[in-house]
């Protein structure tokens, strides 16, 4: 059984579409438009060498010393 919003919405979207019939055609073939045009696309393969990912601030190395500011 449907809920009071879903009959609401209902009862709205047929009084709309009663009083309105370009606008409800027009948004009905601007859906079923968006509805071909959404295929899953194909997945990607993934390449064979990782991408390295970085720190924010960057990796350091070892011994070096901050860049000062001048």
């Amino acid at each position: 059984m449907p809920s009071a919003v879903e009959r609401y919405k209902q009862l709205l979207s047929g009084a709309l579409a009663r009083y309105f019939p370009r606008t409800t055609a027009y948004l009905r073939a601007e859906r079923e438009a968006a509805a071909a045009q959404q295929k899953p696309r194909a997945r990607q393969k993934k390449s064979a060498t990782p991408a390295r990912k970085t720190k924010a601030g960057g990796a350091k190395k070892i011994g070096e010393t901050p860049n000062a500011t001048r």
